[in-house]
Order: structure tokens, then C-alpha cells, then sequence
């Protein structure tokens, strides 16, 4: 019996080696047919190829595609161009891709608070529909619908920020700080020792003093109006318009200044030299001036009823003030008959003028 014989089997060499072949050859046509065979596709989604100048970080096969937050289908391959570029193979759900066109916007966004990438569509204003457009172009002057906004790109942007912007920026700005305040210190320093000088010496409290300057800061107004005023006078007076006036004005006012002060000056001058021992006369004088009025609100209020009652005693009349005098002589026949003849008989009523 051979070697490559089996019990109660009739074989030959010839025969096992055609069954061999033939069943090597029925192999390898079944593995060409199953790799070069295209396999059918889902009728509900679609193929779309998107061309790119760049691939966001953590975006690679089987990555989700969203749009308008829900997830639409996912990325099949990647592949590098030789431009440099990427062409990205999404398969997408047609049902809910039924907005987008090829002008579409694609955005590499984090998914999740972990920071897991995916793509992000978001639909364009006209175009053609994915389903019969062949390709979304991204590269060139459309390159800026392709943004990449991963949390790599946002560490790299806030890196670039800090290392070429605000550290630089940041430090000059402190550095220039530094030197204005150092210039302000003297100012500052004044104003702090002032601040305890008047803390120290201050007996009135604030509420009370700021009111105070308030009161008075109300007279500042009609002040500088009145101020006003008095300047534009000469500017606005009747008589400076007239020739020779403002002339005429002029030489009385250095005459006042040359002529009339300096003589004022000059007899001060004198009388300190001549009349200054007199002027301790002059204070017991005014201490016994004084002394005549050792009470001066009584004194005051005295002299203020005795002129109240004199003026009253006064009543005008066409010929002029006229004490108003009652005399009562009912009394006294003797004179009441005379004077009634010379008078009048209304001459001795008890009241009136007279």
C-alpha cells in the first residue's frame, strides 16, 4: 500500500495530484473573487469625500460625524494626498444628511467633556446636494470653512498667546507701571502726610466741614458771574463808547495809582513817625467809651423802642411831619374857651394832630 493511500481507498499518484491542484486553483479563485468583489452597500447611507488641507488632532477612522447634534454617520478612511492634503471618506445616514449641500462647513470639535474629537458638519447656503455632488472641496480659498477647534488647538492657541503675547506684553506693561508709580511717590507721599496731618489737628467731624464747603462753594457761581459782569462792563458801558473817554478814564486811574496812593503811603508813613506815641492815648479812651455801655443788648434794645416811639409820635402831612399831641383841657374853662375860639371847635379832641 503507498504512502498516500487510505484503507479500503483506490487512489493513484496521477489522481491525488490533479484532485490537489484542483482544489488549490478552486481556492485561489475563490479568494480573487472574494477581494476584488465589491461588496454591497447600505442603501441608507452614502459615501462623501472631503478634500482638506488639514486633519484636526484625535479625528481618524471610525470617528462620529454630527450635525445639528446628532450623530449622522462616521469617518471611514483618511488618506494623505500628494499635496500635502487629506481626503476624508465619510459614510453618512441620507435621512438625516438631507440638508447638506458641497458648501457645507466642517468643523474637528471635542465631543465630550474628555476632549474625544469628531467632526462637525454645518450646512451652507446653496449648492448641490451631497448625494449627487462627487466631492466637498476644503482646500484653497475654501479652506477657511474647515476649522479646527480641538482641545490640541486650543492648548496651542492659549501656549502661542501666553509665550508670544501676553508674557511679553504683560511684562512691559508691569515694567512701565513700575516706573509711574515710582514717579508718583513723592505726590503720593504728600498726599498721605497731608491725609495725617489733618486727621491729627481735625476737631470738627467731615459731615460737619464738608457741609460747610458745600455752603460755601454755593456763592462760587454768583461770584464768577458778578466777576464777569464787572469785566465785560468797560467793554459794554455807554459812556466808553464815547470818543475820548476810555482816554479820559485811563488817566484817572494812573492818577489814583502814581498821585494819590503814593501820597496816601507816604502820610501813613509820616503819622507812624510822628503820631505813633499817641496811639496809647487812644486806648483808655475807648476802654471808657466802652464802659459807658456795660450792658450792650439792653442798651440796644432801650434805644431801639425809644426811636420806635419817637417816629411814631410823627405823622406826615401835606406840610410836612407833624408831632401828634393830645391835649386835654376840659378841665379848665378858663383856657379851653380862648383856645377853641383861635382853633376850632374840633380843636380839643381827645386825639389827632395838633
Amino acid at each position: 500500500m503507498p504512502a498516500y493511500g487510505m484503507p479500503g481507498v483506490a487512489i493513484s499518484p496521477r489522481v491525488a495530484r490533479s484532485t490537489g491542484l484542483a482544489m488549490a486553483a478552486t481556492a485561489a479563485v475563490v479568494a480573487l473573487v472574494w477581494q476584488f468583489t465589491p461588496t454591497g452597500t447600505n442603501p441608507a447611507t452614502m459615501p462623501v469625500t472631503v478634500l482638506t488641507e488639514h486633519v484636526g488632532s484625535g479625528i481618524q477612522k471610525g470617528t462620529d460625524v454630527r450635525y445639528d447634534g446628532v450623530r449622522i454617520g462616521k469617518v471611514e478612511e483618511i488618506e494623505r494626498l500628494a499635496d500635502g492634503g487629506q481626503r476624508l471618506r465619510l459614510n453618512l445616514e441620507k435621512s438625516h444628511s438631507a440638508g447638506l449641500t458641497d458648501t457645507l462647513s466642517m468643523n474637528y470639535a471635542p465631543g465630550n467633556l474628555f476632549g474625544i474629537s469628531e467632526v462637525v458638519l454645518k450646512s451652507g447656503s446653496g449648492g448641490t446636494p451631497l448625494e449627487r455632488a462627487g466631492a466637498v472641496d476644503l482646500t484653497g480659498a475654501n479652506a477657511g470653512r474647515a476649522v479646527d477647534a480641538t482641545i490640541t488647538a486650543l492648548l496651542n492657541s492659549l501656549g502661542e498667546l501666553t509665550n508670544d503675547v501676553l508674557t511679553p506684553e504683560l511684562t512691559g506693561l508691569l515694567n512701565r507701571l513700575a516706573s509711574d508709580t515710582r514717579a508718583f511717590a513723592p505726590l503720593i507721599q504728600t498726599i498721605v502726610t497731608i491725609s495725617q496731618a489733618v486727621a491729627d489737628t481735625q476737631r470738627l467731624p467731615t459731615p460737619y466741614l464738608l457741609t460747610q464747603y458745600g455752603n460755601t462753594l454755593q456763592g462760587v457761581p454768583h461770584t464768577v458771574s458778578g466777576l464777569l459782569d464787572v469785566l465785560n462792563a468797560p467793554f459794554s458801558n455807554a459812556y466808553f463808547a464815547q470818543p475820548g473817554k476810555v482816554e479820559k478814564y485811563n488817566a484817572n486811574v494812573n492818577m489814583i495809582k502814581d498821585d494819590a496812593l503814593q501820597a496816601i503811603v507816604k502820610a501813613l508813613v509820616s503819622s507812624r513817625t510822628y503820631f505813633s506815641e499817641y496811639t496809647g492815648m487812644l486806648t483808655p479812651l475807648l476802654s471808657a467809651m466802652a464802659a459807658t455801655v456795660p450792658r450792650p443788648e439792653q442798651s440796644n434794645a432801650e434805644l431801639s423802642e425809644l426811636l420806635r416811639r419817637l417816629n411814631a409820635a410823627f405823622a406826615d402831612t401835606p406840610q410836612g411831619p407833624t408831632l401828634q399831641v393830645a391835649v386835654a383841657l376840659r378841665a379848665t374853662p378858663g383856657l379851653a374857651g380862648p383856645l377853641a375860639a383861635l382853633a376850632g371847635p374840633n380843636a380839643f379832641s381827645t386825639e389827632g394832630p395838633r
